[in-house]
């Protein structure tokens, strides 16, 4: 498919990805959180007083239904390990395997959870393309730059070199 002719609709984009990855196992695995499934183009009458800033809309709501995990956060200089970060790495290269290229591998899409040491979840799909092959290791470059940078910063114990992986 060729860029012009790239699916934009973010809820398709982001509901084939969790699709791909969940049939692939990555769900079962805590790479990305479980996917319980999704809903297209319904009317937010029947959701209210819940869903009224819906009520106007030119297009019906769509939505995908994820697992909520307690105690997630964002990984940053507080948090941050070797370990945790090599399973982002890992949990990368299960995605691509799987055929999904991710899009937007920013610190704002890498969680961990508070009260697991090893536990590193991909989230928002919503810019991600599905292939049918393997994705090239762009992605997975950035996040090894990431990790190099915030890894330096956590010695220093300053938001430095990995700074501008947070603005974007």
């Amino acid at each position: 498919m060729s860029r012009k002719d790239r699916e934009l609709d973010i809820h398709v984009l982001e509901s084939t990805a969790y699709q791909r990855l969940k049939e692939r196992g990555l769900c079962g695995r805590g790479v990305i959180p479980h996917f319980f499934g999704m809903t297209e183009k319904f009317d937010p009458q029947s959701c209210q007083p819940y869903l009224k800033m819906f009520l106007h809309d030119k297009y019906l709501p769509s939505a995908i239904f994820l697992e909520y995990i307690p105690n997630l956060e964002m990984i940053h200089l507080h948090n941050y390990s070797q370990k945790r970060m090599a399973n982002f790495i890992k949990g990368l290269r299960e995605i691509h395997e799987a055929g999904v290229q991710h899009r937007d591998p920013k610190p704002r899409n890498m969680m961990i959870v508070k009260d697991d040491s090893e536990r590193a979840v991909w989230i928002d799909f919503d810019r991600a393309e599905t292939h049918n092959i393997p994705v090239l290791d762009e992605e997975e470059g950035i996040v090894l730059g990431f990790r190099d940078c915030l890894q330096a910063d956590c010695a220093t114990g300053k938001l430095d070199e990995a700074y501008l992986f947070y603005c974007t």
